[in-house]
């Protein structure tokens, strides 16, 4: 997975938990373009799954 950053964003160590977001993107109307110059409307929708982290011992372990 590091090898897809330009540079490594945990050079010390790796995270502790990690969490996966999803947001809709829309198109903007013109209006809005010609206005902010952005193409996109991201909305947050919610989590793709709970928090996961490494127990322990090694294991990758779920939030509840």
């Amino acid at each position: 997975m590091i090898a897809l950053f330009e540079r490594n964003p945990f050079p010390d160590r790796p995270p502790m938990l990690i969490r996966m977001a999803i947001y809709r993107l829309k198109f903007t109307d013109l209006e809005t373009y010609r206005k902010t110059g952005r193409f996109w409307l991201k909305e947050y929708e919610g989590d793709f799954v709970p928090y996961l982290y490494i127990d322990d011992h090694g294991q990758i372990e779920g939030g509840k």
